[in-house]
């Protein structure tokens, strides 16, 4: 069994499952592109759509929990949308020598 135990904001916004949907599927559609190139990951057999599920979750709750502890109760979606790129720049770190770009 796989369980988020990151907590996130204590608030819930209307919106917050179609972030969460929509950051699944976001990593659902770079999963099977991973998966349609013929690489494998690091000695696992952890099926690619049980992890894309697992980064959707946990980045959405990273995001609620960033947007709540500058906005407080007035925390809505818009707010967590912000957090995002942050966020999941902490969980999963850029690999990319940027002043190549």
């Amino acid at each position: 069994e796989w369980k988020v135990e990151d907590e996130g904001g204590p608030r819930r916004c209307g919106g917050q499952g179609d972030i969460m949907s929509g950051l699944c599927g976001t990593f659902l559609a770079w999963a099977n592109t991973f998966r349609k190139s013929g690489e494998k990951l690091d000695d696992t057999n952890i099926p690619l759509t049980l992890l894309a599920g697992y980064a959707g979750s946990l980045l959405t709750r990273q995001a609620s929990k960033a947007a709540f502890k500058k906005h407080l109760r007035a925390t809505t979606t818009p707010d967590m949308i912000l957090e995002i790129g942050e966020q999941f720049e902490k969980l999963f770190p850029c690999e990319v020598d940027l002043s190549k770009l």
